[in-house]
């Protein structure tokens, strides 16, 4: 199985412009998506999930997708969700990526501090853009040459092992 967990902040566009690069560059095709978000930005979890299925669907499959809200800036109760997910995955002997591209620092921090060992998880994705001006549009609308997505649990591995 494949999980793919996504932290929602303020933007909807960054959540499901990383999770279009996530399928297209590393044909990364997750069986459940669990998506993140504080209570202020519960609002846009139904757009979001919709988002996310119409992408999945234009990649020929269909994932489960779990929607979790947590208090504004609660590092607490990311942190305990990351870490009932993450335990749930790694009983199941899952593989595991996260993305951190739209989250808030609480969000983030709680989300990375609840992983046991960077060997639990599989990618720590996060979609770089060189502006922040006029990126609110589908990432294949945005020129390609200003996104960068990357894998930082892949690139420290790689740089362990050198």
């Amino acid at each position: 199985m494949k999980a793919y967990i996504t932290i929602l902040g303020r933007s909807q566009w960054a959540v499901v412009n990383s999770y279009y690069a996530v399928l297209e560059i590393k044909d990364y095709r997750p069986d459940i998506v669990y998506i993140i978000t504080e209570k202020p930005y519960k609002k846009y979890l139904e757009d979001i999930k919709k988002g996310i299925t119409i992408i999945s669907k234009e990649f020929g499959f269909n994932p489960k997708i779990e929607l979790i809200e947590v208090g504004e800036a609660d590092f607490i109760g990311t942190y305990r969700n990351m870490k009932e997910i993450l335990n749930y995955l790694m009983e199941l002997k899952s593989k595991i990526a996260i993305d951190i591209t739209s989250a808030r620092k609480a969000l983030v921090s709680g989300a990375l501090l609840s992983i046991p060992k960077l060997e639990a998880i599989d990618h720590l994705f996060y979609l770089a853009i060189q502006t922040i001006r006029d990126v609110d549009k589908p990432y294949c609308i945005i020129p390609k040459k200003i996104q960068k997505l990357m894998d930082f649990a892949y690139q420290i591995k790689e740089e362990s092992i050198n």
